[in-house]
């Protein structure tokens, strides 16, 4: 059997190499076959347009969402479908409730109504009485007057001082309150830039800025009330540079009252009172106040354009002219800080 097996070994051997053989080819064949398709594969990928692909694949998830939201919808309508199905018909309606019988029942209300309340007249006297209004004629009352001299100074130690000097304004009824508007913001009547220095368009602090490298602040103030009002400025330094500010400040009016204005300044300054009157009234609540204040106080009514063509019509002279007579009024002082270099009144003026 040995000898048997030593004669077939050489004939079985080569039959497994010649299978090995044929595997080995078909495995190149495949391999060379996967290659080719895996070729194809990648030409058909890259004449694919793959941006296109993706918002197509975008398209449709929004379609998804779209179709949600119309389940949804279609949801919410079943059920108000549902809920309208337990309202009566029109038919329903004026079978159990006509005209008449409502005109009636709103009638025998207003009648409950009328009785629990009173008469008009009634109704005046309680007004009347709880609030004080009075029909009869307006009680004589002696306008206010302005008087002045007053030196008021009250000192407190600390390292700001502040102090107001005023004089006799126009009234509200005075020919002389828009002129005094147009010097107020000539003057100086507060910053119109957030965190600005306020000296370009502020007379005040340009010539205190001349005067003091300290920081401070002047503004001029312009209070106008029913029987008289009250023009002049206020301001805000370092104690021991308060005598410089107030000085600075005191002769850039006196200046004015000397002719020492421009018309471009003037200009500037009806500018911007004019838009100062316009801008307020785009709020609905100040124009209903202004309208109350003027029929109140004066009996008739100026229109925001109107105030803006007499502002127009103000001339630099006619600015001279009101700051010589504030100017020359009797002033009056009123002081607050360390006033160890706050000069007095009589040292301003």
């Amino acid at each position: 059997m040995l000898r048997r097996w030593y004669s077939t070994a050489p004939q079985v051997a080569m039959s497994l190499i010649e299978d090995l053989m044929r595997e080995v080819n078909m495995l190149n064949d495949n391999k060379a076959k996967v290659a080719k398709e895996m070729k194809d594969i990648k030409d058909k990928l890259d004449k694919m347009d793959l941006t296109s692909l993706s918002d197509r694949i975008s398209e449709l998830e929004s379609y998804q969402d779209k179709m949600k939201k119309i389940d949804q919808l279609e949801k919410q309508l079943a059920e108000l479908a549902e809920q309208m199905k337990n309202l009566p018909t029109a038919e329903e309606f004026d079978a159990f409730v006509t005209w008449p019988v409502l005109d009636e029942a709103l009638r025998e209300e207003r009648q409950k109504y009328m009785e629990v309340c009173t008469d008009h007249d009634t109704l005046v006297q309680l007004g009347e009485d709880l609030f004080s209004v009075s029909t009869g004629p307006p009680a004589d009352k002696a306008p206010a007057k302005y008087v002045g001299g007053v030196d008021s100074r009250t000192h407190i130690p600390g390292p700001i001082s502040t102090a107001a000097i005023v004089t006799e304004g126009s009234s509200l009824n005075s020919t002389d309150l828009l002129s005094l508007g147009v010097l107020q913001r000539l003057l100086g009547a507060g910053p119109y830039v957030k965190w600005g220095s306020d000296i370009a368009s502020s007379r005040l602090n340009r010539g205190v800025a001349q005067a003091t490298q300290m920081p401070f602040s002047t503004t001029c103030f312009n209070a106008n009330y029913t029987d008289s009002g009250l023009f002049g400025l206020l301001a805000t330094a370092p104690a021991e540079q308060m005598g410089t500010v107030l000085k600075a400040a005191v002769s850039q009016y006196g200046a004015i009252t000397k002719g020492d204005v421009q018309d471009a300044d003037v200009q500037r300054a009806k500018s911007q009172l004019k838009a100062a009157v316009l801008m307020s009234m785009e709020d609905s609540a100040n124009v209903l106040e202004d309208l109350a204040l003027q029929a109140v106080e004066t009996a008739a009514y100026v229109s925001p354009d109107q105030v803006a063509a007499q502002v127009d019509s103000i001339t630099t002279d006619q600015i001279v002219k009101v700051a010589k007579r504030v100017f020359n009024g009797k002033p009056t002082m009123a002081s607050l800080g360390d006033l160890s270099s706050t000069p007095h009144l009589d040292q301003l003026v």
